[in-house]
């Protein structure tokens, strides 16, 4: 997917478009969602960054690879391990 492969590379802004596109088409990915979050955070949207995280937690809630990234939105305790 485009959107991944830009957020991959540092293309935030192509990535934002693009995950957008793909968030409307499945809106139960939580990678494409926290891909969207994270390109978010990097330009400076970070309110909207931290709710599309929440909400990729939501979705899969135990994912290993999505639990190590919510850090990043939520200091050094991730919202995983508050519950």
């Amino acid at each position: 997917m485009r959107g991944l492969a830009n957020t991959k590379k540092g293309d935030f802004r192509a990535a934002i478009s693009d995950l957008k596109k793909a968030r409307e088409l499945n809106p139960n990915d939580s990678e494409t969602t926290f891909c969207l979050a994270y390109s978010l955070a990097c330009v400076a949207s970070s309110e909207a960054a931290k709710k599309l995280a929440s909400t990729a937690h939501k979705i899969s809630p135990k994912d290993p690879y999505l639990e190590r990234f919510f850090l990043f939105f939520y200091g050094d305790v991730c919202v995983y391990r508050q519950r």
